[in-house]
């Protein structure tokens, strides 16, 4: 119950609410034996943490699951756990650490190239590559992880994928494919009514619009397009009524 609540206000944009039920799973896990379950909701309380932008809380519960899931030998428990700590690294403006995390966790998965995990890794590493400056870099993972996931991708990885080549296109100069990526990332999130992938998006509209002559959005109130989208994300960030102090853990 504590699994299926936590997965649900992960899905529903409630992070708080989220960690709240993935912790009390994750013990539960511990008391029963089912170390495999007590590891996956470690991982999923970190990845929440990382979005609330509680680094030392997403660390501290992504280290917690690597240590457990090395303890295990599983191959799958383990990459994913690397996973989340590269992840958390790079978060942290560690990327020579979240580098060495994430080729870890693509070696570790070798034999699961198709799993969901594995595409994530891949978009991992194109997102480090963008945050040091390696756009050419970031394409070609995002290359690997257009084809690995395929035509019929979920859609919050399609999002993933879609951000970066637009970001990536638009800091290498080509700013109509740059346009076309993020309208589809756009169109998604709004889709889904996915308030965080919504700010994420609006914040690349904003950056494409800064470096480059681009037409205005139809209706535009604010003196320009990058302030336009910049407003657009605030106005959705402050309907998110989020209190980490609420949180005991």
């Amino acid at each position: 119950i504590s699994v299926s609540r936590a997965n649900d206000a992960g899905l529903t944009n409630d992070p708080l609410n989220s960690i709240k039920s993935d912790l009390r799973a994750h013990q539960i896990g511990l008391n029963s034996g089912q170390m495999r379950q007590a590891l996956v909701c470690a991982v999923n309380a970190s990845e929440s943490f990382a979005t609330l932008s509680e680094l030392d809380a997403a660390l501290e519960w992504s280290e917690r699951a690597l240590q457990m899931a090395r303890a295990t030998g599983w191959p799958a428990s383990i990459g994913v756990c690397l996973m989340q700590v590269g992840d958390v690294m790079r978060l942290l403006g560690r990327p020579d650490e979240s580098r060495a995390y994430l080729q870890e966790a693509l070696t570790v998965m070798v034999a699961l190239s198709r799993s969901r995990n594995h595409e994530l890794v891949l978009g991992n590493l194109g997102q480090l590559a963008l945050d040091v400056r390696n756009h050419a870099e970031a394409l070609d993972w995002f290359d690997k992880f257009e084809h690995h996931l395929g035509a019929n991708g979920e859609a919050d990885l399609t999002m993933r994928l879609r951000r970066g080549q637009a970001t990536a296109h638009s800091r290498l100069g080509r700013a109509e494919q740059a346009a076309v990526y993020i309208a589809e990332a756009n169109g998604l999130a709004q889709a889904m009514g996915n308030a965080d992938e919504q700010i994420r998006v609006l914040r690349i509209y904003a950056e494409i619009h800064r470096d480059h002559a681009l037409p205005a959005p139809v209706a535009m109130e604010s003196p320009s397009a990058e302030l336009h989208y910049l407003n657009q994300a605030i106005q959705i960030a402050e309907t998110l009524t989020i209190v980490i102090g609420a949180l005991m853990f």
